[in-house]
């Protein structure tokens, strides 16, 4: 039950409210007997969601807010007066079909870890690329860390690698290389030589993507800030996914009260408040841990 209203005030925190909410709102309820209002904008993909919890409940949170608003969290930092050395970095990934049965259907989750180094462009595009100065990072070694995994219940696959580290202001929709279609399918033949077939034809792709929101030491923020009363989950980078169950209990153990793990204080934003830990930082790797 606690977990429940945790999820809730997450929701509520996250979403952001730039519109007025339609007349009347749909009504939920959790098993617990929460319930959830929804106020919905016609044509917007934006939800309002308020949260009532009866005061004196087991779970009671009046006056303490959980923010977990991914990539928006250096503004609401911002917007908040909190300091902490957050950054972003913009990561794209490619949906393609396998026509040719490269990967099969059963393979696990793959990542190649091997440093990849230059790609093979023909003369033409090295040229073209090297006259481009927004292009010459084509010409570049490539690192290791690219992701294959089949995905759907067709042919596609599911390409990303995660060489994109450069900090990026938040900018949505995310607009992306045009390149980057053709580097990830040189990177899946890179892997799977059978996929060199494929090179050329990056258009049959979709390309989209988003962004990582980072700390220096690739940490998560998951506690409380300096202001009483709010607390942070945050910063997963990208392992949210994996990280994000744990991550919610932690944040829900700090904010009812509950008796804190032993890495409590390791994910704690207020470890920055350390000078040692600051200077501990210089080097530490943003990278270390990519996912």
């Amino acid at each position: 039950m606690r977990l429940c209203a945790f999820a809730c005030v997450i929701l509520f925190s996250a979403l952001p409210v730039s519109a007025q909410p339609t007349a009347q709102p749909e009504r939920e309820q959790l098993l617990n007997g929460l319930r959830l209002l929804f106020w919905l904008k016609p044509g917007d993909p934006e939800v309002i969601l308020k949260l009532r919890i009866n005061s004196g409940a087991a779970f009671d949170l009046s006056g303490r807010l959980a923010i977990a608003v991914g990539p928006r969290l250096p503004a609401v930092l911002g917007m908040l007066g909190i300091d902490l050395p957050v950054f972003l970095e913009l990561h794209a990934k490619m949906r393609f079909d396998d026509r040719l049965g490269v990967l099969p259907r059963l393979a696990p989750f793959t990542i190649w870890n091997d440093p990849v180094g230059q790609l093979d462009w023909s003369a033409a595009e090295r040229a073209r690329f090297a006259s481009d100065p927004n292009a010459r990072w084509l010409l570049e070694p490539f690192p290791g860390g690219l992701h294959v995994r089949p995905i759907g219940n067709e042919r596609d696959v599911l390409l990303i690698w995660t060489f994109e580290v450069a900090p990026h202001e938040y900018v949505w929709p995310p607009a992306f290389d045009p390149n980057l279609g053709d580097v990830l399918l040189r990177g899946f033949a890179h892997a799977m030589p059978r996929a060199s077939s494929y090179i050329g034809e990056a258009h049959r792709g979709y390309v989209d993507g988003g962004y990582y929101a980072k700390t220096p030491e690739n940490r998560p923020l998951v506690g409380p800030v300096e202001i009483d009363g709010v607390f942070l989950c945050a910063a997963l980078s990208g392992y949210g996914i994996m990280a994000s169950h744990a991550a919610g209990e932690l944040v829900a153990t700090h904010m009812t009260g509950g008796t804190l793990p032993s890495y409590a204080a390791a994910l704690s934003p207020r470890r920055y408040a350390d000078a040692d830990y600051r200077r501990r930082l210089e080097g530490w790797d943003a990278k270390a841990g990519q996912l």
